[in-house]
């Protein structure tokens, strides 16, 4: 019956929902939509699994091996039970639809399979099925003979709803709040499936209360979102901290898996056990602002290869990322030019080590930076996802491999690192494509999931509270701008939502300074001091220096805020209040640089009116398919762009890929010859012996190539082709919009074992000979793409 019952939910409007939002617990682990997603699974189990020809009401549970059997079976009959049943997993299915098959809960299926996560399974893979709990049966009179014999709502004062185009009996019971079996039973249907536009259901009463009109939201203050592409309305339930449900009720939603870009959602107000006490504001709260300008403040251009991303301070000294290198200087040379009021800082050493080896290891990219506060080292990541340890002590330092990137048994995809923070020696580090925390302890080769929740989809950096905070607090800042709280693994609902910087804002940065989180808002170009308990905002520091670029890192120390921009330091005594002998700010508005700059150029400017090489692509939401991602099967990082079926309409092996822009064909692998097997798995040990791509190998794993040279020392590379259209070779001319190549596998291991599987676009975009993106973190990076293809 429950095989039955599944080829029903296949074809049902139900298998949209799993497909949709079963694709979006994978990515996001939202509890909120879990549980929605497993009571309404359990729903409708519970009525697929009785007799077609008998009434529902108090039928026994269905005996299958491995369960619990009626107090009347023979002990002897329990006793010669078989093993547990396997399943092997096959092409398209997932944990929840192997879940459903069996009438088992996925958290079931995951404990007794020992699976590091639900999301995960691989094609293939012999699952165990474990035990389906049962309940002793309570003797009920027996069953009836039809279906139409089912209890009834009573006509007097009854609900009742009429079907409308694209209503399911789900959707219904959604909007209602019933399960599905109790509107099945009141309407005496003998199939879920099928219901008719037109169609009077009758509503059951809800089991838990009695049933209320769901009162609409007043427009007097309301908050509201306009859905922007890529998101689905798990992704705005978690940004605003309510759950599924409330957010299809206030819209009078029918499929959580519909929803269009520009749509306006009313966000619904929606109260939480775990909450923090709403109280209002202090008043006058925002009185503690300092503005920082010429006045008051000094500002340093320096002498790098590359805008510095990130700034940290230890034990006396400054350091900086640029160009994926570390620098440094001592504080008190930089205290002596701002005193001096020199016109550029002091120069900086380049502390990466030389030939950018570290024992047997090569430093790719480095891109984010945290000091251990027990011994004052530096923790840093590669985009590889290594770990390096810098001790500065004597002349040089000493650098040491801290934790090797190395895949994870059973995972998959491997992790994705954003940011990184210690704490009594254990390393946490943030993953947000699998939306989860990561920790590293002493003498680890791999990590443990620390904290795994749906809340962290679009995180973008976080930080530990210091020591007298509550223990086990994390706080969280997603790329919406929004702060988010977790005590002992539980989000506090409605933290920080004065600090929640909007659509106007550009999220930069969060760090700890006292009992304050400290938010860096790119765009005003301002800090936002947050009360860790309170979630207020209590004081901002404002940078008004005209033409300043946007604000990209700072670290404050000792009441001194060192801040970076574009190509300059800033750097301010805080211990000021700004105003001058009258009482006035003595920092006036000015107009901010708002250009979109790459390697110290206007990349909307060099590269105009380019699209995107397939008709109706979007970029991805997911930091993994961007350059700067790290490519771990071998050991190296992504220098381009990657499309999937998933993405767009229509994309699949042979689509023509189209010239981005005009301009001349430099590259064209005509004679392109796939790799053997036994080459393929050649590149893969050496990889893996060296702990890296080296450039030859990152070129032959690109398969198939053709480059295209546009205007202003910009290049376009497509790879992974299956072909290349006839015509396209070195020195001929292309417009924008030709095609160029045909989407493919070569370079890959699916195209050197003669599968196409993971056919994807993959393109890259090199500006004066450094791919778009380089030096940045992954999400400046995935900024700088959209100004360009989506503006």
């Amino acid at each position: 019956m429950l095989a039955v019952s599944w080829k029903v939910i296949q074809a049902s409007p139900f298998k949209h929902i799993v497909t949709t939002t079963g694709n979006q617990i994978k990515s996001m682990r939202f509890k909120t939509f879990f549980t929605f997603t497993v009571t309404v699974l359990l729903s409708m189990i519970a009525y697929a699994s009785l007799p077609p020809t008998s009434s529902h009401a108090g039928s026994p549970p269905p005996i299958r091996r491995g369960t619990s059997t009626p107090t009347d079976m023979p002990e002897a009959t329990k006793a010669a039970e078989t093993p547990p049943p396997t399943h092997t997993v096959r092409a398209g299915e997932s944990i929840i639809s192997i879940a459903i098959r069996y009438g088992v809960t996925v958290d079931a299926l995951v404990k007794t399979n020992r699976l590091t996560s639900a999301d995960f399974i691989r094609i293939g893979q012999k699952l165990t099925i474990p035990d389906r709990p049962t309940s002793t049966p309570t003797p009920t009179p027996a069953p009836s003979a039809t279906l139409t014999s089912l209890p009834t709502a009573t006509p007097m004062g009854r609900r009742t709803h009429t079907v409308r185009a694209g209503e399911s009996i789900i959707s219904i019971a959604i909007r209602y709040g019933v399960t599905v079996a109790d509107l099945i039973r009141a309407n005496g249907l003998t199939n879920f499936d099928f219901i008719r536009i037109g169609q009077e259901l009758i509503i059951p009463d809800s089991p838990t209360s009695t049933p209320t009109p769901t009162p609409t939201p007043t427009p007097l203050g309301r908050r509201t979102h306009r859905v922007r592409a890529g998101e689905t309305l798990i992704s705005v339930a978690t940004r605003y901290d309510v759950s599924v449900d409330a957010l299809m009720t206030a819209n009078k939603l029918l499929d959580p898996g519909l929803i269009r870009v520009g749509q306006e959602l009313i966000i619904p107000d929606e109260t939480s056990p775990t909450a923090t006490p709403e109280s209002p504001p202090p008043s006058g709260h925002r009185e503690n602002s300092l503005f920082l300008c010429q006045a008051n403040a000094a500002v340093f251009p320096l002498d790098l290869p590359a805008d510095p991303i990130q700034v940290d301070i230890s034990d006396g000294r400054l350091y900086l990322l640029a160009d994926g290198d570390l620098f440094g200087i001592d504080l008190g040379a930089m205290d002596e030019a701002r005193k001096n009021k020199e016109n550029t800082a002091p120069a900086f050493e380049n502390l990466t080590p030389p030939g950018r080896k570290v024992d047997r290891y090569t430093i790719r990219e480095l891109v984010y930076l945290t000091v251990e506060p027990e011994s004052g080292d530096l923790l840093l990541l590669d985009k590889s996802n290594d770990i390096y340890r810098y001790a500065p002590e004597g002349e040089t330092g000493e650098w040491r491999m801290e934790f090797a990137a190395a895949p994870i048994p059973g995972q998959y995809p491997d992790p994705q690192y954003l940011a990184l923070q210690s704490v009594d020696r254990d390393l946490y580090v943030l993953d947000a494509d699998l939306s989860r925390v990561w920790r590293f302890s002493p003498g680890d080769a791999l990590p443990k999931t620390d904290l795994s929740t749906g809340r962290l989809l679009t995180a973008m950096d976080m930080v530990f509270p210091p020591a007298g905070a509550e223990d086990d607090t994390l706080i969280a800042l997603n790329r919406s701008g929004h702060l988010l709280k977790f005590i002992h693994g539980r989000p506090v609902l409605g933290f920080g939502e004065e600090a929640d910087l909007g659509d106007d804002g550009w999220p930069a940065q969060v760090f700890a300074l006292g009992n304050s989180i400290v938010v860096a808002d790119g765009q005003s170009r301002s800090l936002l001091g947050v009360d860790l308990d309170s979630g207020h905002v209590t004081w901002t520091v404002g940078l008004r220096f005209a033409d300043m670029q946007r604000l990209r890192n700072a670290a404050i120390h000792q009441g001194t805020l060192y801040a970076l921009a574009g190509p300059n330091l800033y750097v301010a005594d805080l211990n000021q209040d700004g105003l001058d002998e009258n009482g006035n700010i003595a920092c006036p508005p000015v107009t901010y640089d708002d250009t979109y700059y790459f390697d110290g150029q206007d990349v909307q400017a060099l590269m105009p009116d380019y699209k995107l090489p397939f008709p109706g692509a979007e970029l991805p939401p997911r930091p993994r398919s961007y350059p700067g991602a790290r490519r771990l099967y071998r050991y190296g990082m992504h220098q381009g762009v990657d499309l999937y079926s998933s993405d767009v309409a229509g994309l699949g092996i042979g689509s023509h890929i189209l010239a981005i822009a005009d301009g001349t064909v430099i590259r064209a692998d005509t004679d392109y010859v796939e790799m053997t097997p036994a080459e393929f798995e050649a590149v893969m040990r050496r990889t893996e012996e060296e702990h890296r791509t080296p450039p030859d190998l990152t070129d032959k794993l690109r398969g198939q190539q053709v480059h295209v040279q546009h205007e202003n020392g910009v290049q376009s590379w497509y790879a992974h082709l299956s072909g290349i259209p006839a015509g396209i070779v070195a020195g001929e001319t292309v417009e924008q919009g030709d095609p160029v190549g045909y989407v493919g596998v070569s370079g890959t291991s699916s195209g050197a074992y003669g599968m196409s599987d993971g056919a994807h676009l993959h393109f890259e975009v090199w500006i004066n000979g450094r791919y778009l993106g380089q030096g940045l973190s992954i999400y400046e990076t995935m900024r700088l793409w959209r100004a360009v293809f989506e503006p």
